[in-house]
């Protein structure tokens, strides 16, 4: 099959269709997939070798059904972590009172006095409904075999009006990509009401660092991808708005995002 597409096969062409692959590129491409191991998550399959090089007698046929991924272009909280993790003198104690007075409207001395020493952290969390397990980078062994599944997806409410002043917010959801790093569960102290006598409050929280992503929609599919390094220091998000998993493709510093969920529709998760 590969001899097909590299023109290489008995003299035949392309026929009547277009589907050869420059044997240059192929070449780049086989490397480039080869390398890329480490960053794209079990769920996406098995490891895929070099399919140019030329002994080919290796891959699975798992292996080539993965290769067409690099090229094409509700939730379930478990095992929990052994320690948990410290809050009180580190960078996430200022992003968890950043997050909570942007969402809860309260001041920051309010804030800062809800938040408790140490939280509970989890290490993986499960998309219900069949979907994917995601580890958070926080808790994963770092191995130089290791299979890296905390690249997701995720989506926050943006405004687009945020450039024009005087005019009403006009908040949309819009995909964010990042590493996850950890997700945690912070309880909350409030006032009892009516509706709801509980002292106690619990939310699901994850840190994420961002990806400045550079989206190019010249092609006839959406093209993402950022540079190596240039993740940012991470924000704390509501857990529930992680949407997905997904794989990356390093090549010439630059990270190219594989997602398998592109054309879906938003799907906020619930977790039990």
């Amino acid at each position: 099959m590969v001899d097909l597409w590299t023109n290489s096969f008995n003299g035949m062409d392309d026929g009547k269709e277009v589907y050869s692959i420059d044997p240059v590129l192929f070449k780049a491409l086989g490397e480039i997939i080869e390398n890329s191991g480490c960053t794209m998550p079990a769920a996406y399959g098995c490891r895929v070798p070099n399919l140019a090089a030329p002994y080919r007698g290796g891959p699975t046929a798992e292996a080539w059904n993965s290769f067409p991924e690099y090229v094409d272009d509700r939730a379930l909280l478990y095992g929990r972590c052994a320690k948990k993790l410290k809050i009180h003198g580190t960078p996430l104690y200022n992003k968890i009172c950043g997050h909570l007075v942007q969402t809860l409207g309260i001041s920051t001395e309010a804030a800062k006095a809800a938040i408790p020493r140490n939280v509970i952290e989890w290490r993986r969390l499960r998309i219900s409904q069949g979907g994917d397990t995601i580890t958070a980078k926080g808790c994963q062994k770092i191995r130089s075999d290791a299979r890296d599944s905390s690249f997701v997806r995720y989506s926050l409410l943006v405004d687009r009006h945020s450039r024009h002043r005087n005019v009403r917010p006009d908040l949309q959801p819009e995909s964010q990509y990042g590493q996850l790093e950890h997700i945690f569960a912070l309880p909350l102290k409030r006032r009892p009401t009516a509706n709801d006598p509980s002292k106690k409050r619990t939310l699901l929280l994850a840190l994420i660092s961002e990806a400045p992503v550079f989206v190019e929609d010249t092609h006839e599919y959406k093209v993402i991808s950022y540079a190596k390094g240039a993740l940012k220091s991470g924000e704390v998000v509501d857990a529930r708005t992680i949407q997905c998993l997904l794989g990356r493709v390093l090549d010439r510093n630059r990270f190219w995002i594989i997602d398998r969920s592109a054309d879906c529709e938003f799907t906020f998760p619930t977790f039990h």
